[in-house]
């Protein structure tokens, strides 16, 4: 007597069920890591606009805080002061370009120096106090509010000048 062997192997209606199942899994996969990715890049911006704010601000805390003198009469989107070393500089926010600017007024030639970028609100607040019969700046309460990828971040900041305390 001869016994048939029978061969075990997958349909074609198999193999194409199998098919369907693996591309719904790379198709998901594919959702998954371009949402990942998107998510990197909105971080990224996010996290350097914030920087690049903080650093303007620490620059400029820093400018006032030792500082020989403040403008009493500048407006709130700027502020005007002579550097420890001398220099007569301008911080002076341009609404329309929402870009912070350190301008050097003493030399008209140099080009101005570009700080932070994507600055949609920017406030000098000076607290002016008379010393001596002569008005000056005690201290500067500055506000920056930085855009990245949409998501409006804002920083504080309060300086005392050491000259007039």
């Amino acid at each position: 007597m001869k016994s048939k062997s029978i061969i075990k192997a997958f349909t074609l209606l198999e193999l194409l069920i199998g098919m369907v199942i693996f591309a719904v899994l790379l198709a998901a996969i594919a959702v998954a890591m371009e949402s990942s990715v998107n998510s990197c890049k909105i971080n990224k911006d996010t996290y350097t606009s914030l920087n690049t704010a903080r650093q303007a601000l620490s620059r400029i805390t820093y400018d006032l805080r030792n500082a020989q003198g403040v403008s009493t009469d500048s407006s709130t989107t700027e502020c005007a002061l002579i550097t420890q070393k001398g220099d007569d500089i301008t911080y002076r926010w341009d609404s329309q370009t929402s870009k912070l600017w350190l301008v050097t007024n003493d030399d008209l030639d140099d080009d101005d120096y570009l700080l932070c970028e994507n600055v949609t609100e920017l406030s000098f607040e000076k607290n002016i106090v008379n010393k001596d019969g002569i008005d000056c700046v005690k201290y500067v309460k500055i506000t920056i509010e930085v855009t990245g990828n949409g998501k409006p971040q804002k920083l504080a900041a309060a300086v005392v000048i050491r000259k007039n305390l």
